[in-house]
């Protein structure tokens, strides 16, 4: 029997330890709090994250520079239960809210709630919002004999548009393009299936030797990471090619100008040839760091133990820069779970956002210069404290950067 702690630690989840009670958001409390964490009327603005690491590609990138109010709150909501520390995708009005039982739409102006449904899973995955639908993933702790896989909500209210139960694995991630929906799974019977984002109708379907994590895609194929190696599907889910790895790879792949950045072993990170899967580098790193990869302008960024960026040709290392020298709080390093290294990234034209400790952190983009810091409150529930750290990966867009915290705690704040 596969328990949740077990589930979420292979899907690289952090989990609080409190029993999981009736979701519901609320507004930070007190006069200090809400005078410090004011509603701005600027909150907001233009474009969409439709998915962890904004795009299919899992690329992290975002066109857009630092405003005057950089580093300030938005807004600060919180959903409950939160169980988990995960992403947030955006709408142009809305923010998206993984919780441990559901999904929450919160208004992106302001944080007020919306909606919120709760499917039949044990645990739903990271959504994906595209032309006006959000897909949730399933997930379960159980054994699954019978096949699961996802359900689709209208964004505006929450009403459910299909739901599909034609996916094998125990489990359905969601990563979506051009109106397919790509749902990998597992440990049961792994492997990836793509469905209509309309109707949610099995497009194809291809089982796979073991289980896999997100999927990386872009227009020539579908990019696996599995314990056994990174993998490339074709049209119709055909094996293209197939790359051994030393070690187990985590998280999902990148996909960037011809060339896929995964995590190859423990403390090995690669870049692959994206139509032969032949390494084009590599670089080694302390074994246990984990890695997680943002691309633009001919420079890959890379969190670990160390936040690096380096030359995406060749894997030449341009700068590098320890939590401390990144802003972050020596105090908060670490926590009852161990050590926190840096968290997802999301990049624009000037700056790098990440997560470490109970914090968010940016970063200048040209050589890791700290810009500013924002510590996440601690929170206390049933008289064991729940630390605010472990945030999920950013999602900006407009002027405001969006992340959401193993606490519950969903923040709005000026990129």
């Amino acid at each position: 029997m596969r328990r949740r702690r077990a589930l979420l630690r292979s899907l690289g989840v952090g989990a609080v330890g409190f029993a999981a009670g009736c979701a519901r958001l609320r507004r930070l409390g007190g006069p200090d709090e809400l005078a410090r964490n004011e509603v701005s009327s600027e909150a907001g603005g233009d474009g969409s994250v439709p998915m962890h690491q904004r795009d299919a590609r899992h690329s992290g990138y975002v066109s857009g520079t630092v405003t005057d109010e950089s580093g300030t709150d938005r807004w600060v909501s919180t959903v409950d239960p939160p169980d988990i520390s995960s992403a947030v995708v955006l709408s142009t009005d809305s923010v998206f809210v993984p919780s441990a039982d559901g999904v929450h739409a919160l208004d992106r102006a302001d944080g007020s709630y919306r909606w919120d449904r709760r499917p039949d899973a044990t645990f739903p995955t990271v959504p994906v919002v595209t032309d006006g639908v959000v897909v949730v993933g399933e997930l379960f702790d159980e054994p699954v004999e019978d096949e699961v896989g996802a359900v689709a909500y209208d964004a505006a209210d929450g009403t459910e548009l299909w739901e599909t139960t034609d996916v094998p694995g125990g489990w359905a991630r969601p990563t979506v393009r051009d109106g397919v929906v790509y749902l990998s799974g597992g440990p049961v019977d792994p492997g990836v299936t793509a469905v209509g984002l309309a109707d949610g109708a099995v497009e194809w379907q291809t089982r796979l030797d073991a289980e896999t994590g997100r999927v990386a895609v872009n227009e020539t194929g579908v990019y696996v990471a599995q314990p056994t190696g990174i993998r490339k599907l074709g049209p119709g889910g055909a094996d293209l090619w197939h790359r051994s790895t030393t070690g187990e790879p985590r998280g999902p792949p990148t996909v960037a100008d011809g060339t896929v950045y995964a995590q190859t072993a423990p403390g090995s990170f690669a870049a692959l040839d994206a139509a032969t899967g032949e390494r084009r580098w590599e670089t080694i790193a302390p074994p246990e760091t984990e890695f997680s990869a943002a691309v633009t302008g001919g420079t890959v960024y890379l969190s670990g133990g160390d936040l690096v960026a380096r030359r995406a040709a060749d894997g030449t290392e341009l700068w590098r820069r320890s939590p401390a020298q990144a802003g972050a709080s020596v105090e908060t390093a670490t926590d009852h779970y161990g050590e926190r290294g840096f968290g997802d990234l999301a990049v624009t034209d000037d700056t790098v956002y990440v997560g470490h400790g109970d914090g968010l952190l940016a970063v200048a983009r040209a050589d890791g210069t700290p810009r500013w810091r924002r510590p996440f409150r601690n929170r206390v529930m049933g008289g064991d404290m729940v630390f605010g750290g472990s945030p999920g990966a950013p999602a900006v867009a407009g002027d405001t950067v969006f992340t959401f915290t193993s606490g519950g705690d969903c923040y709005a704040v000026a990129r």
